[in-house]
């Protein structure tokens, strides 16, 4: 397998995208990035700024005049919820935009190497179906589904993949429609807490440490001593969570002088601080995106 410092990045705008991204600048990757959202970032080699619908063979060709690079596929839909709430959108951003770049690319040049990241989700669907209900299973679906296409082009293509299944992501520029950010906006402004689902389990994985994990792959991927097989790697600990309660009650351990209640079915509250269940390193990363977030409230206020 060749040697590839060069990578292309799908989905290189999104909150783990602009991570990677930035973390294999720094290590001396060349980065292409497709996303949807455009960029003032001076990291890439290439940016291309379309919808994969929107995508031609044209628009990459120049991987023709590149001797190798690797593909890492972090787009597609990331959350449950909007699968759920957007069922045919979701489809086409996850499934059908896989199979149209991965035929463009079978087209100008194959990738020498492919990693894609995925969902705990999918463990579920496969192991644990019955409690998945209804259009909850559209997402881990899709997720394997993805899984799935890639695996078929790697052995088409006879190259290595790695396909990282990642759980609770949660870090600094996370989107303010993830639960964790809407229950620390909600203490911060002394608003209620609605929690609805009090015992679903959060497998806390915090972006930054996914990102250097991933890193690490890449090295291994880019050398060339790697064999032509596919690889699951599950980025969570089974003993490291917290309840959505748990993560309710956090966000008022974080703001103390927050006046909101907490509104659950579940007539108990923990006895414990909820911060002894979280690594220290988790909790830096926690009080950055709180302060980051009473910032932006407070410069909501201002004007």
């Amino acid at each position: 397998m060749k040697n590839s410092k060069t990578i292309l990045l799908v989905g290189s705008e999104g909150f783990l995208g602009r991570h990677l991204g930035n973390l294999l600048n720094s290590f001396g990757y060349d980065i292409i990035g497709i996303d949807i959202q455009n960029t003032s970032s001076t990291k890439y080699l290439h940016f291309i700024n379309k919808n994969m619908f929107e995508l031609l063979a044209d628009d990459i060709s120049f991987l023709k005049n590149i001797d190798s690079y690797g593909l890492i596929y972090t787009a597609g839909v990331s959350r449950n919820g909007i699968a759920a709430s957007s069922p045919i959108e979701a489809c086409h951003n996850t499934a059908t935009s896989l199979i149209k770049l991965l035929e463009l690319l079978n087209e100008v040049l194959p990738p020498s190497w492919m990693m894609i990241t995925s969902t705990r989700e999918v463990d579920i669907l496969l192991n644990d179906e019955i409690s998945l209900m209804g259009k909850q299973k559209i997402y881990s679906t899709l997720k394997l589904t993805s899984e799935l296409m890639m695996k078929s082009y790697q052995e088409h293509w006879n190259i290595p993949l790695k396909i990282f299944r990642l759980s609770d992501i949660f870090g600094i520029g996370d989107h303010h429609s993830k639960v964790m950010q809407i229950f620390f906006n909600k203490a911060i402004r002394d608003e209620e807490i609605s929690v609805q689902n009090a015992n679903v389990k959060l497998f806390l994985t915090e972006v930054s440490e996914v990102s250097y994990i991933i890193y690490e792959h890449v090295k291994t991927l880019s050398s060339s001593k790697q064999t032509s097989s596919s690889e699951l790697i599950k980025l969570w600990n089974e003993e490291y969570y917290i309840s959505l309660l748990e993560l309710a009650y956090l966000t008022i351990e974080f703001n103390q002088n927050s006046k909101s209640k907490i509104l659950t079915k579940i007539s108990n509250k923990p006895l414990y601080p909820i911060k002894n269940r979280i690594k220290p390193s988790h909790i830096k990363v926690l009080y950055d995106i709180n302060n980051n977030l009473i910032q932006e409230h407070y410069n909501s206020l201002c004007h």
